[in-house]
């Protein structure tokens, strides 16, 4: 029998009282699961795709004017 299976079995013969336990629990460890899966090692928001729509225009990466006497 899977795990599954077996938790499914389990689960039947609880009293009701139980059962809604159970799922509360379950929708506890999800909420909690999801949130870890979302935040971002550094906290905060997850960086991926946070840049999505950015158009870079021709000649983004050229020198700016202020800076060129450094570059010389």
């Amino acid at each position: 029998m899977g795990t599954v299976a077996e938790i499914e079995s389990a689960i039947e013969q609880l009293p009701p009282e139980q059962v809604r336990e159970v799922a509360a629990w379950l929708e506890a460890r999800k909420e909690k699961l999801g949130a870890k899966r979302n935040a971002s090692p550094q906290g905060g928001s997850p960086l991926f795709g946070f840049c999505k729509g950015i158009v870079f225009r021709e000649g983004w990466d050229e020198p700016l004017e202020g800076f060129k006497p450094y570059m010389e």
